[in-house]
């Protein structure tokens, strides 16, 4: 009784720590990277994006903002204060990363009624199966820029691992909804390599 509850005991206290390692890594979220670099004049430096979803954005962009600032100006005529929300599926969810950062870094500002400055703050960003759009330099950046950034991501969607290169990087939270359509949010590195990858089909 007396040795067999102390080996019990100690199994326990064994199991305790390695299970306290184990579960450690859960704690970090996944919208922090191992590579990533701190927010610097140098990383905006070597920040860059994929051209294609730059272009894309490009050739949208001057409707975009003008619509936007309509609005903004409503909102600030009317006292309500705004919030601009991006959203995007697929190479939408591309371009709204690189809207949301181009909305963040301008800084649109209305004048009310009385002359009074509003700014709407950095957007609210939901892409869905979005696909990588810059290098770790452009995520470091835009994270810090665009913090509210959440991708929902389906388990078995292959256009999240694209472009298939080792420089580009995903931006924002990711969100996985698994083959049942459940919820996983903020995966942390630990999860990330302990459940199947997305490109397994």
């Amino acid at each position: 009784g007396t040795r067999g509850g102390s080996l019990l005991q100690r199994a326990l206290r064994v199991l305790g720590r390695c299970c306290l390692a184990v579960c450690f890594p859960f704690r970090e979220s996944s919208d922090h990277e191992e590579d990533d670099e701190e927010f610097s004049f140098a990383t905006l430096q070597k920040a860059c994006v994929h051209v294609g979803f730059f272009h894309s954005y490009a050739s949208v962009r001057e409707d975009v903002v003008a619509v936007l600032r309509e609005r903004l100006d409503r909102c600030a005529w009317e006292g309500r204060r705004p919030r601009v929300y991006v959203a995007g599926h697929s190479m939408g969810g591309a371009m709204a990363g690189v809207c949301a950062l181009d909305l963040a870094t301008m800084g649109p500002a209305t004048s009310d009624a009385a002359g009074a400055t509003t700014a709407c703050g950095p957007p609210v960003v939901y892409s869905f199966g979005s696909p990588r759009v810059g290098n770790a330099a452009f995520r470091s950046i835009y994270n810090v820029l665009a913090p509210e950034t959440f991708r929902l991501v389906a388990s078995r969607d292959l256009v999240p691992t694209l472009p298939p290169s080792i420089s580009y990087r995903q931006i924002g939270r990711e969100v996985w909804l698994d083959d049942a359509g459940e919820l996983t949010y903020v995966m942390s590195w630990a999860m990330r390599h302990i459940l199947p990858s997305r490109d397994r089909v």
